[in-house]
């Protein structure tokens, strides 16, 4: 088990590597054309059976703490391509060598080649064709990502009125506050996920899962989950 250092009742491991090794992708920061597969992050259905899809998935790992002399604000993108052809089975595929985006052209080298279209028609926003496992296909989403800062707000709890969640833009980074044992802490290390719009942290043996929405006219809205007695809550930017 990794060492931890203790902060305001919440904790980050010391090793980020070996956090890293529990999410599903690679480390991607220093690959030049990420940025831009990340701008077609989404769930794309596929034109051969139901079911069948294509999907870019991005989850972003945010440090806010220093744990070493040299450690800084850190935001990796982990970032994972799955597909499924028969609706029933699927693969992933990491980010490595034999992965390039030149173009609009996604190609794995022996699994596919597949290009990507901006298409708005009908509520679609992209459209992609190509070879998959060497089958032809087709497909949309409907979906794009939505960036963390979109979600920037003080969310209210509707039980008790009072501010559980706080969310702010700062300097390029996402700050994000949680309340914990009765005041709100600045939380060191969290995930999100830009296609579900869910944020996940861990205080000690407990996992916090907020998926972030909006709710008509109370603005923005955050259904928290966590592991401790299974809690629910909702939180709302406006009651």
């Amino acid at each position: 088990m990794n060492e931890l250092l203790q902060s305001n009742s919440l904790s980050v491991p010391l090793e980020l590597d070996k956090l890293l090794e529990e999410y599903n992708g690679s480390k991607v920061e220093e690959t030049p054309y990420i940025e831009k597969l990340i701008s077609y992050n989404g769930y794309y259905s596929l034109d051969t059976v139901p079911g069948a899809f294509f999907s870019i998935d991005t989850k972003e790992i945010c440090l806010n703490k220093q744990i070493t002399q040299k450690s800084k604000k850190i935001k990796l993108s982990i970032v994972t391509i799955s597909f499924s052809l028969d609706g029933k089975t699927s693969q992933e595929y990491k980010i490595n060598n034999h992965v390039s985006f030149q173009n609009n052209v996604l190609t794995i080298q022996n699994v596919l080649q597949i290009t990507f279209a901006r298409e708005f028609e009908n509520g679609k926003l992209t459209t992609i064709y190509g070879e998959i496992n060497g089958s032809k296909i087709t497909g949309y989403t409907y979906f794009n990502p939505v960036d963390l800062s979109v979600f920037c707000g003080n969310y209210i709890n509707t039980k008790n009125n009072r501010i559980d969640l706080s969310i702010t833009h700062k300097n390029n980074f996402i700050d994000v506050m949680y309340r914990v044992n009765d005041s709100l802490v600045s939380i060191p290390l969290y995930t999100y996920n830009t296609a579900m719009y869910v944020l996940q942290f861990h205080n000690l043996d407990i996992t916090y899962t907020l998926m972030l929405g909006t709710a008509a006219k109370n603005g923005l809205a955050c259904s928290v989950t966590s592991t401790q007695n299974n809690d629910q809550s909702f939180l709302l930017t406006i009651i």
